[in-house]
C-alpha cells in the first residue's frame, strides 16, 4: 500500500501566498485534501493530512459505502456480520 501525500500547487490567495492544496491519496483512491502553508514544515503538514484524513474517514463512516453498497448486490447471502445462521 502506498501512502501519497502530493502538492497541488499554490492556493492563488494573495493573502497567504505559501499556502498550497494537497491531496492524501492511498494506491490510486483520493482520500482526503487540505490546505498547508510550506513554511509551517514537514510535521504540520503531517499532523494536517492526518487530521485530514480522519475528518474524511467520520464522515465516510456518516453513510453506508460504496464498497460494501457493492458488495452486498453482488453477493446477497454471503454473513457480512459474522454471524452464523
Amino acid at each position: 500500500m502506498a501512502v501519497i501525500i502530493r502538492n497541488l500547487g499554490y492556493t492563488g490567495s494573495n493573502e497567504t501566498p505559501d499556502e498550497c492544496h494537497y491531496t492524501v491519496r492511498i494506491n490510486q483512491d483520493e482520500i482526503a485534501t487540505f490546505v498547508h502553508a510550506r513554511g509551517d514544515g514537514l510535521a504540520v503538514c503531517l499532523q494536517k493530512a492526518s487530521e485530514a484524513v480522519a475528518a474524511a474517514r467520520d464522515k465516510q463512516a456518516a453513510r453506508p459505502t460504496e464498497f460494501w453498497t457493492k458488495r452486498i448486490r453482488e453477493e446477497p447471502d454471503a454473513p457480512y456480520c459474522g454471524c452464523k445462521d
